[in-house]
């Protein structure tokens, strides 16, 4: 049997407790699990470098998986240590990455073992990853720092933006009604609905948009811009929907773009009414705002000021373990 670690973040959406964690340790060692507040990636970066591991298991939510994938990805780029497949458990609330990547669904020993001694058949398959780039000013703590941000899911501006940032709030106001994950899908869709009529016109806000070094105009109306890298959206929703020619893949090099009208739209999307409107592909794009406004990364929400951003491909390309 392959040897395996595991991470898993604490505070993620439905907390992982000590079940899960007792069948993390007892199916991979007590020297293999750890905790991303206790120094558990520093610890991981260390070990890939000494051994040779099957499986790298993430548990949290999209935001939690991202952050240690990227910090091992840039670990193994400058080391040289090679940086075995990941498996996401998922523990969040939209778990978009783990419904893309087919992360583990129900953890028990058995299922741990099966992917560890591959007797469930597996592939391993390559992502994308993107990086945002940004020259301006922030206004909320969540910045963009100077070598960016990196982003496997979408990258949203405006509506989808706003309701992240109000549904964070909300959670770290009121931690208690946010303890589990249906919770936390109820009360994202109640935030979502106090915003119904009040949303930013990104015409006020976007001096110019390039998709491919080409100049894109803003559709009338539009609230919110989505770039999207995965088939799932907002746990488990479609933007990009059947029926348009181009078949969306999560490591082509494109970027599919898409907008919402309103609230109302928005509301029928994460009802599994309706897509988004389809804007267009890209490999790369460029965002002059000249009005803050709101921006989320795989549902990390910030509020961007005046600024140029620059999305580009990363040289990072994750692996997953897919079933």
């Amino acid at each position: 049997m392959s040897k395996g670690l595991a991470l898993f973040n604490p505070r993620s959406g439905g907390h992982p407790g000590g079940k899960l964690i007792n069948v993390l340790r007892s199916s991979l060692g007590e020297d293999a699990v750890f905790s991303v507040l206790d120094g558990g990636v520093e610890t991981v970066k260390e070990k890939i470098c000494e051994s040779t591991f099957g499986c790298i298991f993430v548990v949290g939510g999209d935001g939690t998986v991202v952050w240690v994938i990227e910090e091992l990805l840039e670990h193994s780029r400058t080391s040289g240590c090679t940086l075995p497949p990941f498996k996401v458990i998922p523990r969040g609330t939209g778990n978009d990455l783990a419904r893309s990547s087919r992360g583990v669904k129900r953890v028990s020993a058995q299922s741990l073992s099966r992917v560890m001694e591959g007797r469930k058949p597996t592939k391993v398959e390559r992502f994308d990853a993107w990086r945002i780039l940004g020259v301006g000013d922030c206004l909320s703590q969540r910045n963009i720092p100077d070598e960016g941000r990196l982003f496997l899911n979408y990258f949203g501006i405006g509506l989808d933006a706003e309701v992240a940032l109000r549904f964070g709030q909300f959670r770290a106001n009121h931690p208690k009604l946010c303890s589990s994950k249906p919770a936390n899908m109820i009360h994202y869709v109640l935030q979502s609905f106090r915003y119904f009529v009040k949303s930013t016109d990104l015409h006020g806000c976007i001096e110019q948009l390039e998709l491919d070094g080409k100049s894109v105009p803003l559709p009338p109306k539009a609230r919110g811009l989505v770039f999207v890298n995965i088939k799932s959206y907002a746990g488990g929703r479609k933007l990009w929907k059947n029926g348009t020619r181009e078949k969306q893949q999560h490591s082509d090099g494109i970027l599919e773009v898409v907008w919402f009208r309103s609230m109302f739209h928005l509301a029928r999307v994460i009802m599994r009414l309706q897509g988004g409107h389809v804007l267009g592909r890209c490999s790369r794009a460029r965002i002059i705002v000249s009005h803050p406004l709101h921006m989320q990364s795989d549902g990390e929400p910030w509020i961007q000021g005046p600024s140029t951003i620059e999305i580009n491909a990363s040289c990072l390309h994750p692996r997953f373990l897919m079933e």
